[in-house]
């Protein structure tokens, strides 16, 4: 019998990064869960949901391996999720504007047996960047461009031209962006019903 892997994501940029190391998957899309827990951080804010999305999709398809992933951006102990509108997405990069920057990534790998056995990797990875400075202009263009729209903090590195407003390490780009790919490589391999190929590294 094959086994598959879902990716509990419809993010397109979850999906780039995860292909990187595998080579088929499918795209489930979880709900957001109907509660609030109030005082949470941000680091078990992203571990909670990424739990949620995976263990929702692995419980509804059982004998696959399940990816979920929840991303947080924190500035001055301020989490800024994804902008529900153009306003609150200008008020985001502005918080960000000059600031160092704090990215929380949760990431849950999750098999369902289809019986009473749940297999779980859970974790969080922290990603430290900076902000350059930021014109009043550069600002009103990227909010008019609605290229914030469904973006942790309103900004994703890896597109123009946010990829050019951050100073970070090389190494933290795949978990800022929002997919701890190096880490999900490492534990994946821990599910021994994992049948799928992974890339070779070039």
């Amino acid at each position: 019998m094959n086994n598959w892997l879902i990716l509990a994501s419809t993010s397109q940029r979850r999906q780039k990064l995860l292909s990187k190391i595998i080579r088929k998957f499918e795209i489930k899309r979880a709900p957001e869960p109907n509660y609030i827990v109030k005082n949470d951080s941000a680091s078990s804010e992203v571990k909670r949901m990424s739990e949620f999305k995976a263990v929702w999709v692995a419980l509804r398809n059982p004998r696959f391996v399940t990816i979920g992933a929840d991303t947080i951006v924190e500035v001055n102990a301020q989490k800024l999720p994804k902008p529900k509108n153009k306003s609150c997405a200008k008020k985001f990069i502005q918080l960000i504007n000059s600031k160092k920057i704090q990215v929380h990534t949760g990431v849950c790998i999750c098999y369902f047996d289809g019986f009473r056995s749940i297999k779980k990797s859970n974790w969080t990875t922290k990603s430290v960047l900076k902000c350059k400075k930021l014109s009043h202009e550069q600002i009103d263009e990227y909010i008019e461009s609605n290229l914030w729209h469904g973006k942790a903090g309103g900004f994703n590195i890896l597109e123009k031209p946010t990829s050019n407003w951050f100073y970070f390490r090389k190494k933290d780009a795949d978990n800022i962006a929002g997919l701890d790919v190096k880490t999900v490589k490492k534990r994946i391999k821990k599910f021994k019903v994992l049948v799928f190929p992974l890339k070779k590294n070039r």
